[in-house]
């Protein structure tokens, strides 16, 4: 594990080929693992999720899904500009910036006594994860301006926020019918 994280910090590589390098796959996992099991952690402190491995499992699967649809889009549209990369490799990239998901759990502590200074950690480690990830679809991606690659990750953030209001509120005129047809 050492020698995968060394390679990965270190290594100046461009990673814009089309095949994946050999180290990337586990490395991206085991960042998608821990990072979405340390954010299930953090809403688990916060009270916002049921405990036990079902809801983590849910929590993972649902994360991995929207990891795996943002990826499509931003590969979908960086490579109607021309550029030319591999979307393998952005994913197990957005992969290892999810090991900073792990720091979390200190925020969830934070939350428990604090709530002001658990926001401002939490949209830091938010902002961490964006230049990170705003970093790595440069790498992939050969002769990518930042506004383009700051624009590519921020479409798809705010469709999958709009996709969670709509899903918020079909959950809450649901609920309203359900209650209404009971009585």
């Amino acid at each position: 594990m050492e020698n995968l994280i060394y390679r990965f910090i270190y290594s100046q590589e461009k990673l814009c080929g089309d095949s994946v390098p050999e180290w990337l796959p586990s490395m991206g996992m085991i960042g998608y693992a821990a990072g979405y099991i340390g954010f299930f952690a953090y809403l688990r402190l916060c009270g916002s999720v049921f405990p036990g491995v079902f809801s983590c499992l849910l929590l993972v699967i649902m994360m991995l899904a929207a990891e795996m649809l943002s990826v499509a889009i931003i590969h979908l549209f960086i490579s109607f500009s021309g550029k030319k990369g591999n979307a393998a490799t952005l994913f197990y990239l957005f992969g290892c910036s999810c090991f900073l998901f792990t720091l979390f759990i200190p925020a969830g502590i934070l939350a428990r006594i604090s709530q002001s200074a658990a926001g401002w950690f939490f949209l830091a480690l938010y902002a961490a994860i964006f230049v990170f990830r705003v970093k790595m679809l440069r790498r992939t991606y050969s002769h990518i301006s930042i506004g383009k690659s700051v624009l590519a990750i921020f479409i798809p953030g705010i469709m999958l926020q709009a996709m969670l209001y709509l899903f918020m509120i079909y959950g809450i005129v649901n609920g309203i019918w359900l209650i209404k047809m009971s009585v």
